[in-house]
């Protein structure tokens, strides 16, 4: 038993430590994303403080896993589906905070969702980027549009 242990417990740690890695990856790919973005520069740290405290975004980490009962312990506070979904919701809690910035700094802006779909040939792609083109014009009629 001891032997199977040491086996599940090596191979909980090997799963948490890749989790870990995949959220602080693209946690730090949509963190420089946005700040780089013009509405993040053009607020005020403060401003940026709060958007991300209102926002709940914040960089976990795994925690310690040397010993049997530290991945236990870090399994208890997050399971390794707790840590795919925190990773998947990263994107779009990064673009939330994107759009409060925006609208910060230009309370008109609009954030317009284009459909995604498959392309396979050169008439799909006109057609796509004809009815993106229309959906972007109608909606920049209402103010400055950002496109997520």
């Amino acid at each position: 038993v001891p032997d199977l242990a040491r086996i599940l417990t090596d191979a909980l740690r090997t799963a948490l430590a890749e989790a870990g890695r995949e959220y602080e990856r693209v946690f730090d790919d949509e963190n420089g994303r946005l700040g780089r973005s013009a509405s993040w520069q053009g607020i005020e740290p403060a401003q940026r403080d709060d958007i991300l405290g209102r926002l709940h975004i914040t960089k976990e980490t795994v925690g310690e896993t040397g010993t049997q009962q530290e991945v236990y312990d870090a399994l208890e506070r997050s399971s390794l589906e707790d840590w795919r979904t925190r990773t998947a919701a990263l994107p779009q809690m990064f673009a939330d905070a994107r759009s409060e910035a925006d609208k910060l700094l230009e309370p008109e802006t609009r954030h317009v969702r284009l459909t995604s779909d498959t392309l396979r040939t050169e008439d799909e792609v006109r057609a796509w980027a004809h009815e993106a083109e229309r959906e972007l014009l109608g909606q920049l009629k209402l103010g400055p549009v950002v496109v997520n």
